[in-house]
């Protein structure tokens, strides 16, 4: 059986102007010098997010991570109903579904709030096969939950991994998934590049990919 594994934010979920914004209030309330718009968010964003922290100006000698987390977090699901879907994630879920394709979801968000997220879009409902997510909120790394996925599937599952960062590419080595990267969300293409993988500007270009079945 085809099965996909969705990153979540920047994917499906359309978060990335959200994102940038709650962490430009961050840059401001630790008095860090903001970035300066959204593509200069894209060319630092990366996991773990601690060292994207770095990368974004915080000094990690003079703040406390664990206090910038929660700070972060609490901020993002304060106004999470400010997010909204991808435009093509319901058509290409649809798709999927009538293709008999499995769909789920894999983020480096804490799996209790990933879940509630996904629920706040009741349009999901009976699209999703499975919601894989972390056990903290501070995102170092989502292997572990992509493994936990490939403990459900049979050995002949064919599975395909899209995602919007380099760290979806490294997971889907990890479980030896085919990766095809989307560009319009949290890392920017010059950034997807490095790397050989197959790169879409659209989810129904990956959806296209997938049900061709090609391999090239």
């Amino acid at each position: 059986m085809k099965k996909i594994l969705f990153d979540w934010n920047g994917t499906l979920l359309d978060d990335l102007d959200y994102t940038f914004q709650t962490v430009t209030a961050l840059q401001n309330y630790y008095g860090v010098k903001p970035l300066a718009d959204v593509e200069a968010y894209k060319s630092v964003f990366g996991f773990p997010i601690k060292d994207y922290y770095q990368r974004a100006g915080f000094d990690f000698s003079k703040i406390d991570w664990d206090e910038c987390g929660h700070h972060f977090m609490d901020a993002y699901v304060k106004d999470f109903k400010k997010t909204r879907l991808n435009p093509q994630s319901l058509s290409i879920l649809r798709q999927a579904r009538e293709a008999n394709v499995g769909c789920y979801i894999l983020s480096a968000t804490r799996l209790d709030l990933l879940k509630a997220q996904v629920e706040s879009f009741p349009e999901l409902n009976g699209l999703i096969d499975g919601v894989y997510g972390i056990g903290d909120i501070f995102a170092s790394s989502k292997a572990g939950a992509a493994r936990e996925f490939l403990s459900t599937c049979l050995s002949w599952d064919e599975i395909y991994m899209v995602g919007d960062t380099e760290h979806d590419l490294e997971c889907a080595s990890e479980i030896g998934a085919k990766c095809i990267l989307y560009d319009g969300g949290h890392q920017s293409r010059q950034v997807l590049e490095k790397h050989h993988a197959v790169i879409v500007s659209s989810l129904q270009e990956a959806w296209e990919y997938i049900n061709a079945g090609s391999h090239h």
